[in-house]
């Protein structure tokens, strides 16, 4: 029936109140769930001595996700992945609302059906933000069946010893939402090499405040301590000690007052052991 149609039905049978667009929990599965359960008139066949209650569970759902669940900074790291594939109004809150609850990039891309999306370029605006550099990782592991020791990236150089790129999965290494890959900081020839070094291509900023936002977690396995220096050189410069605990989200903020040129360092300080942290989605925003 047509969207009208529906509305007034559903008025019809919720004590004369319409659900509108964006019931609440309570409105959706209480009083609504209830009138449309099914009950012993179902048209549904049962096998003997099985009623419908049987297959009733009243405490699901037992968890309703809000934005409200969610901190600013894991928002807007959710904001800039959305743009950059092109999200906008309606679209971008649902891309950004699915990435939050399921961390998965694969559940936001069907948050919008598009014919043809136009590929953005340019930084694109949110507000007074702009997402000036990002890298999950998901990209360098189409094609690579074993991507250790990698170098092969886009935007990031290892400028010292050696990185492993990782499946999400593989070693038992979780990457950020179970999905694509991320990035072992003390690669699988470690034990040659200096502990390792990575920086991003050079970045060209204008006058104001940024934010740099990665995740980053401990070894697999829980194999001791480990420090990473992340720095915006010549601006900040941020010491991140990691031991067991999994992948989250870290950040670092900061100011300029004029137009400058400079790159984002992830330095590994050790202990070298073939053993590193793991870190992922790094986007740097301009506030």
């Amino acid at each position: 029936m047509a969207p009208r149609q529906l509305s007034a039905d559903i008025e019809r049978r919720i004590h004369g109140k319409e659900l509108g667009i964006s019931p609440t929990a309570e409105e959706l599965y209480g009083d609504f769930a209830e009138k449309w359960r099914v009950t012993e008139n179902s048209l549904f066949v049962y096998r003997p001595e099985k009623e419908p209650e049987e297959f009733i569970d009243k405490t699901f759902p037992g968890y309703i996700p809000a934005m409200s669940d969610f901190s600013l900074v894991e928002i807007e790291s959710a904001e800039a992945l959305c743009l950059e594939a092109s999200f906008e109004g309606h679209a971008l809150s649902s891309c950004v609302f699915d990435y939050l609850v399921t961390r998965d990039p694969a559940f936001a891309d069907t948050s919008l059906l598009r014919v043809d999306a136009p590929v953005v370029i340019a930084p694109l605006p949110i507000g007074e933000r702009q997402l000036i550099f990002n890298e999950d990782f998901d990209d360098e592991i189409l094609g690579n069946v074993q991507p250790l020791d990698f170098r092969d990236f886009t935007d990031i150089e290892v400028v010292a010893g050696t990185v492993d790129l990782i499946v999400s999965g593989s070693f038992g290494i979780r990457c950020s939402g179970d999905a694509g890959g991320c990035l072992e900081l003390d690669g699988s020839y470690g034990f040659h090499n200096p502990t390792s070094l990575l920086r991003t291509r050079d970045l060209d900023l204008e006058p104001g405040s940024y934010e740099l936002t990665f995740e980053l977690s401990g070894t697999r396995d829980n194999r001791g301590t480990d420090t990473i220096v992340v720095s915006v050189a010549g601006i900040a410069e941020r010491d991140f000690i990691v031991t067991n605990e999994a992948l989250t989200l870290r950040r670092i903020t900061f100011e300029i007052s004029s137009a400058l040129s400079t790159n984002i360092g992830f330095e590994l300080l050790g202990p070298n052991d073939n053993y590193g942290p793991i870190l992922d989605t790094i986007h740097l925003i301009k506030r």
